[in-house]
């Protein structure tokens, strides 16, 4: 007798569970037996199996080993060789020492002889010899023809005056030179003229007249170096303006203090 549920069957009269029966606490019973159904017979993958395996370490090169295809989701098999993935290409390694030089080998025949090749380019010249030593001198040559004069040189600075020389002995009186010409002359020589001197007497008994200072004509009289008080002895009074060329007191006439040398300049 089948059993059906929801008028669908899920065990037939045989007692088979059909696929329509759905999911068994939770999993997918038909899709479960299709993957068990490609599990090779007696297959053990569990860690105990896997690791139970025998070790070897000489592994060859055609030796298999299980290789997961991403592309194409399922697993294969590949040898050793081939699962090797390769990196990326390392940095070159630094240079090793250089190795022992080989023994040389024996001569080979001498190759014909080739031919010439081109001239090189001049080598740069060679260091500078040292001096000879100096020959002996030669014989002298006959003299040259005299060159033309050279022009003269500028002349030198005058030299330091040499010493005197001892006095030579007196020579004659020369001839007598010719009379120069009369010269001019400031003396005057009219009395009480402008320009002329006058020994004259202070009388204007207020002031002393110093040297240089100007003093009236009408404050002077002509007269002599002795002292009186006489005025008739003495010249009238003068006219003029005159300067003083020695030195008077205000003494008045009876004094000689008041007389000195007058010049008259107006």
């Amino acid at each position: 007798m089948a059993i059906k549920v929801g008028g669908t069957e899920v065990i037939d009269g045989s007692r088979n569970i059909t696929t329509n029966v759905g999911t068994v606490d939770g999993r997918d019973v038909a899709t479960d037996g299709t993957k068990l159904d490609t599990v090779a017979t007696n297959a053990d993958v569990t860690d105990a199996a896997l690791t139970a395996n025998a070790t070897i370490t000489s592994v060859a090169t055609d030796d298999l080993v299980p290789v997961y295809d991403t592309s194409a989701s399922a697993w294969k098999k590949a040898t050793v060789a081939n699962t090797g993935a390769s990196g990326p290409t390392g940095p070159t390694g630094s240079a090793g020492p250089t190795g022992p030089a080989g023994p040389a080998g024996p001569a080979g025949p001498a190759g014909p002889t080739g031919s010439a090749g081109p001239t090189g380019p001049t080598g740069p010249d060679g260091v500078d010899g040292s001096d000879g030593g100096t020959g002996p001198t030669g014989p002298t040559g006959p003299t040259g023809p005299t060159g033309p004069a050279g022009n003269n040189g500028s002349n030198g600075s005058t030299g330091p005056t040499g010493p005197t020389g001892p006095t030579g002995s007196g020579g004659g009186t020369g001839p007598t030179g010719p009379t120069g010409p009369t010269g001019t002359s400031n003396f005057v020589n009219t009395f009480a003229a402008t320009g002329s001197y006058v020994f004259g007497c202070n009388v204007s008994g207020t002031s002393t007249i110093s040297g240089g200072s100007s003093i009236a004509g009408s404050s002077l009289h002509p007269t002599s170096t002795g002292a009186h008080s006489v005025t008739g002895l003495m010249g009238s009074l003068l006219s003029g303006t005159y300067r003083c060329m020695g030195h008077t007191g205000a003494n008045g006439a009876a004094s000689s203090f008041s007389r000195t040398l007058f010049i008259r300049i107006s």
